[in-house]
Protein backbone atom coordinates (compact mmCIF):
# COMPACT_ATOMS: atom_id res chain seq x y z
CA UNK A 1 0.00 0.00 0.00
CA UNK A 2 2.79 2.33 0.85
CA UNK A 3 4.51 1.40 -2.42
CA UNK A 4 1.44 2.76 -4.76
CA UNK A 5 1.19 6.02 -2.60
CA UNK A 6 5.07 6.77 -3.05
CA UNK A 7 4.37 6.53 -7.13
CA UNK A 8 1.26 8.22 -6.97
CA UNK A 9 3.11 10.92 -5.31
CA UNK A 10 6.02 10.43 -7.45
CA UNK A 11 3.96 11.03 -10.47
CA UNK A 12 1.81 14.11 -9.37
CA UNK A 13 5.27 15.79 -8.21
CA UNK A 14 6.69 14.79 -11.61
CA UNK A 15 3.20 16.25 -13.79
CA UNK A 16 3.96 19.62 -11.10
CA UNK A 17 7.59 19.84 -11.59
CA UNK A 18 7.08 19.21 -15.74
CA UNK A 19 4.10 22.35 -15.60
CA UNK A 20 6.56 24.36 -13.78
CA UNK A 21 9.46 23.97 -16.35
CA UNK A 22 7.00 24.56 -19.14
CA UNK A 23 5.44 28.41 -17.55
CA UNK A 24 8.70 29.56 -16.99
CA UNK A 25 9.34 28.53 -20.34
CA UNK A 26 6.15 30.21 -21.94
CA UNK A 27 6.69 33.28 -19.23
CA UNK A 28 10.24 33.64 -20.46
CA UNK A 29 9.03 33.60 -24.31
CA UNK A 30 6.76 36.42 -23.80
CA UNK A 31 9.85 38.88 -23.42
CA UNK A 32 8.12 41.81 -20.87
CA UNK A 33 9.72 45.03 -20.93
CA UNK A 34 9.27 48.33 -19.42
CA UNK A 35 11.23 51.59 -19.05
CA UNK A 36 11.22 55.35 -18.58
CA UNK A 37 11.41 58.08 -21.10
CA UNK A 38 11.83 61.98 -20.53
CA UNK A 39 9.12 63.72 -22.01
CA UNK A 40 9.91 67.60 -22.59
CA UNK A 41 7.64 70.51 -23.11
CA UNK A 42 6.30 71.52 -26.39
CA UNK A 43 6.51 67.93 -27.36
CA UNK A 44 2.98 66.44 -28.51
CA UNK A 45 4.27 62.60 -29.64
CA UNK A 46 7.33 60.39 -28.57
CA UNK A 47 8.86 57.24 -30.04
CA UNK A 48 10.60 54.60 -27.87
CA UNK A 49 12.56 52.54 -28.93
CA UNK A 50 12.76 48.76 -28.45
CA UNK A 51 16.65 47.73 -27.30
CA UNK A 52 16.74 44.85 -28.76
CA UNK A 53 14.08 44.47 -31.53
CA UNK A 54 11.45 42.75 -30.54
CA UNK A 55 10.90 39.77 -33.19
CA UNK A 56 7.40 40.76 -34.88
CA UNK A 57 4.70 44.02 -33.53
CA UNK A 58 2.53 41.46 -31.58
CA UNK A 59 2.47 42.57 -28.43
CA UNK A 60 0.45 44.87 -26.18
CA UNK A 61 2.02 48.85 -24.51
CA UNK A 62 0.69 50.49 -21.39
CA UNK A 63 2.18 54.21 -20.56
CA UNK A 64 1.63 56.23 -17.42
CA UNK A 65 2.58 59.79 -17.40
CA UNK A 66 4.77 60.33 -13.87
CA UNK A 67 5.49 64.30 -12.79
CA UNK A 68 8.03 63.47 -9.79
CA UNK A 69 6.39 64.89 -7.00
CA UNK A 70 2.50 65.42 -8.29
CA UNK A 71 2.22 62.01 -9.35
CA UNK A 72 0.25 61.83 -12.58
CA UNK A 73 -0.12 64.32 -15.53
CA UNK A 74 -3.05 66.33 -16.92
CA UNK A 75 -3.59 70.13 -17.86
CA UNK A 76 -5.86 71.61 -16.09
CA UNK A 77 -7.60 73.19 -19.22
CA UNK A 78 -8.46 70.21 -21.36
CA UNK A 79 -8.90 66.06 -21.05
CA UNK A 80 -6.16 64.50 -22.48
CA UNK A 81 -4.80 61.47 -22.49
CA UNK A 82 -1.47 59.35 -23.80
CA UNK A 83 -2.51 57.05 -26.61
CA UNK A 84 -0.35 54.40 -28.92
CA UNK A 85 -0.41 55.33 -32.14
CA UNK A 86 2.39 53.14 -34.07
CA UNK A 87 3.67 49.96 -32.85
CA UNK A 88 7.03 48.75 -35.02
CA UNK A 89 9.25 45.85 -33.61
CA UNK A 90 11.90 48.27 -33.18
CA UNK A 91 9.77 51.45 -31.81
CA UNK A 92 6.39 52.62 -30.75
CA UNK A 93 4.99 56.02 -31.01
CA UNK A 94 2.55 57.56 -27.97
CA UNK A 95 0.89 60.89 -28.90
CA UNK A 96 -0.49 63.26 -26.11
CA UNK A 97 -4.35 63.68 -27.33
CA UNK A 98 -7.74 65.64 -26.24
CA UNK A 99 -10.22 63.61 -25.19
CA UNK A 100 -13.42 65.17 -27.11
CA UNK A 101 -11.18 65.69 -30.41
CA UNK A 102 -8.21 63.44 -30.74
CA UNK A 103 -5.93 66.49 -31.32
CA UNK A 104 -2.47 65.84 -30.61
CA UNK A 105 -1.46 68.26 -27.64
CA UNK A 106 2.04 70.04 -26.59
CA UNK A 107 2.66 68.87 -23.27
CA UNK A 108 2.83 72.37 -20.92
CA UNK A 109 5.18 70.64 -18.37
CA UNK A 110 8.28 67.99 -18.38
CA UNK A 111 7.34 64.27 -17.81
CA UNK A 112 8.72 60.73 -17.23
CA UNK A 113 6.59 58.67 -18.99
CA UNK A 114 6.22 54.97 -17.73
CA UNK A 115 5.82 52.13 -19.95
CA UNK A 116 5.26 48.28 -20.03
CA UNK A 117 5.24 45.79 -22.64
CA UNK A 118 4.36 42.23 -23.30
CA UNK A 119 4.43 40.47 -26.38
CA UNK A 120 1.58 38.53 -27.62
CA UNK A 121 2.10 34.69 -27.25
CA UNK A 122 -0.74 34.11 -29.90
Amino acid sequence: MFAQLGRRYLSVSFIILSFMVLLTAAVEAADPRAGTVNWPIGVAQMTVKLIPAMPHAKYSVAVTPFVPKLGGYSPTSACTYFGIIMKDPAFFTVQHKRCDSGVAVRLDEAIQLDWILAEWTQ
